[in-house]
């Protein structure tokens, strides 16, 4: 997809256990037939974002998203 498209999709920000950033990741991760069930969401940067639980505080903006 170009960039222009991806600046079109919806997404929510969920920040990863992993590396502690805010990813942006379409929403029809989330909800959509390719979500497996496991809280693992492919965010805009490709990157594999394993949520973090919701009580915890937003990480830093991943920056590879934010110019996606």
């Amino acid at each position: 997809r170009s960039r222009s498209a991806r600046r079109d999709l919806a997404t929510v920000t969920i920040t990863c256990v992993h590396d502690g950033h805010a990813h942006a990741v379409p929403d029809v991760q989330i909800a959509g037939p390719q979500a497996d069930g496991r809280g693992r969401y492919v965010a805009l940067c490709g990157h594999v974002v394993t949520a973090a639980p919701m009580i915890d505080p937003e990480g830093a903006p991943c920056p590879l998203c934010s110019r996606s």
